[in-house]
């Protein structure tokens, strides 16, 4: 309809002039009758009004204004063009990526030994080299039992 429309300033306003009884249901004889102008006609109509500068009902205009005023009909937001990859300058975007893993380095080193700790199994290696603390409550369980398999151990050599 808006092809229809788009070269015909004056059947465009002689169509708005029906509005608004023309986009709505009326009931004729206890009965309901469709509108004659659907709501795609009349979004058509109101694009083709836009395009020849004729004032539209403020009524219908609510609906359609938000779609065909943004740039982006879809997303109801402007996006950023997308630039070919040769043109488009990516350094502020590097800066900030290397800035962030500055940070991060030292996070995914303690992140990496917790890991390796967690990985950890031999209880007597563990004693030996220093991975658990005596004098943290949490690990009193694990010293004990240490301990004890050397004692164990130390009685079954003799």
């Amino acid at each position: 309809m808006f092809q229809l429309l788009k070269g015909q300033p004056k059947l465009v306003q002689e169509l708005i002039q029906t509005l608004p009884y023309s986009a709505r249901p009326l009931k004729v004889n206890g009965q309901w009758r469709p509108p004659k102008l659907r709501r795609r006609q009349v979004k058509a109509l109101y694009e083709a009004a836009c395009l020849h500068k004729i004032d539209f009902p403020v009524e219908h205009k609510v609906f359609f204004e938000k779609e065909l005023d943004t740039e982006k009909k879809k997303h109801g937001f402007i996006k950023p063009q997308r630039l070919k990859s040769e043109v488009a300058d990516f350094s502020e975007r590097i800066d900030k990526i290397n800035k962030a893993l500055a940070q991060q380095t030292p996070k995914i080193e303690k992140h990496r030994e917790e890991e390796r700790d967690k990985r950890y199994k031999d209880w007597y290696d563990l004693g030996l080299f220093g991975k658990v603390s005596t004098d943290d409550p949490k690990n009193k369980y694990m010293v004990d039992k240490i301990l004890k398999d050397q004692k164990n151990a130390s009685k079954k050599k003799k």
